[in-house]
């Protein structure tokens, strides 16, 4: 059987890029498309072609593990063969997690599970054009098997008592705004370990052992993590759990855990990456943070901290300027397709987008994304530029229009 990928048309802003260069764990979300519908035995048929079945056509911005398309073929085996079918995702955590913002009709089942249709079809003899719409389909139902990490929070805090992190080798993401890239590359970093088979995850671990000599577990963290080949790592930095694609560089009491670090990227002295994918050649500053985040290739994050956020490629963002990443009274509230919209969650970052620059004085609110090319700096009126030559011993000064001006004048003696 043959797979067609649906043009849809989709850019994600405001890195308007083709849908199918997306990154997914530093490889373009083509690749990642290509190579899951070739592990499932079936024969990838270019886009512009009039599908004509029986065949599978999967929407060309849709984000699908190989163990997801693996189950929906098997479903289909107890499914009609004379009609139009499309993937049902049933009592899924990680669905409803990835749902807002995308185009589903959600129908929850319990808090911590929902159903869709998601555009995964499969098209019976004789058909030929475009799939139906999903309502029309015979829909196929698969449950994914998750296991569900509950993550203890303070409750004043987070607005909830603990955060749900599923783990699954079945999931899927439509991908239509920036928030949903973090999604997707933190399901595929997963799956870099997820995906083996057991008899390679219990040699990776005995191995650990060994390497460890004393396995303690940031030890066996650390021998668990994938080193490639020319990585520079300074002796007193923490690798645990991540994988360093070649020629990676970390500095004196850097930290990176649970991360993909791209190839020939700098993480500087004391800076620290946790939950991340970072884009080849990506600079992280000295003591600067990356927390759950995404960076295209040559992005610069030199920000004190950032979080839940996706930087574009060529990007930069300065110590002194600050992307915020929550809300405490409401969910972060984002503009997608040209409405102002909920992103579902108290906790969100911003992004900024291919060859931007974020100079420093200034604090963006969360969910905002910055438009590619831009260069945001100071209002200058805020920033000193003349400074007097002499003043009293002790004269306050504060910034006015520019310059520096005691903040209590002289007396006039006449």
């Amino acid at each position: 059987m043959h797979c067609h990928l649906l043009v849809t048309g989709t850019r994600i802003e405001p890195f308007l890029d083709p849908i199918g260069e997306s990154p997914i764990a530093n490889r373009p979300l083509l690749d990642w498309q290509r190579e899951v519908i070739a592990a499932c035995g079936l024969e990838l048929r270019e886009a512009s072609e009039d599908p004509v079945g029986p065949c599978l056509v999967m929407a060309d911005d849709l984000f699908v593990t190989r163990g997801l398309l693996a189950a929906f073929r098997q479903a289909l085996e107890t499914a009609p063969r004379d009609r139009a079918c499309a993937l049902r995702v049933e009592a899924s955590a990680q669905l409803l997690q990835a749902a807002p913002l995308q185009d589903l009709a959600l129908e929850p089942d319990d808090p911590e599970h929902a159903s869709a249709l998601l555009p995964l079809w499969y098209l019976p003899p004789g058909h030929r054009g475009p799939p139906p719409d999903l309502a029309d389909c015979h829909p196929v139902p698969v449950c994914p098997r998750e296991k569900l990490l509950r993550i203890p929070v303070p409750e004043h805090y987070f607005g909830r008592p603990e955060m749900l992190l599923p783990l699954t080798k079945q999931a899927a993401v439509r991908l239509s705004h920036w928030s949903h890239l973090l999604a997707a590359n933190r399901l595929a970093w997963a799956l870099e370990f997820l995906d083996l088979p057991r008899w390679r995850l219990w040699l990776m671990g005995l191995w650990a052992v060994l390497r460890a000599v004393v396995p303690t577990r940031s030890r066996l963290m650390r021998s668990a993590s994938r080193i490639g080949a020319g990585c520079e790592i300074h002796p007193t930095a923490v690798i645990e759990g991540s994988i360093l694609e070649p020629g990676v560089k970390v500095g004196p009491f850097a930290v990176v855990r649970f991360s993909r670090v791209g190839e020939g990227a700098w993480i500087q002295d004391h800076g620290k990456v946790t939950l991340s994918v970072l884009g080849a050649k990506t600079l992280v500053s000295a003591g600067s943070t990356v927390n759950y985040c995404l960076t295209y290739d040559q992005a610069s994050a030199s920000q004190i901290l950032m979080q839940l956020s996706v930087l574009g490629r060529r990007s930069i963002t300065t110590g002194g300027g600050f992307m915020m990443d929550m809300r405490f009274d409401d969910d972060v509230q984002v503009l997608h397709q040209g409405v102002v919209q909920s992103a579902g969650t108290r906790f969100l970052g911003c992004a900024i987008g291919h060859e931007t620059i974020l100079g420093t004085g200034f604090w963006l609110a969360p969910g905002r994304a910055i438009p590619n090319g831009a260069v945001v700096v100071r209002d200058p009126a805020q920033v000193v530029r003349r400074v007097p030559g002499a003043v009293p011993p002790g004269t306050v000064l504060v910034p006015r229009d520019g310059g520096l001006v005691p903040l209590h004048p002289p007396e006039d003696d006449s």
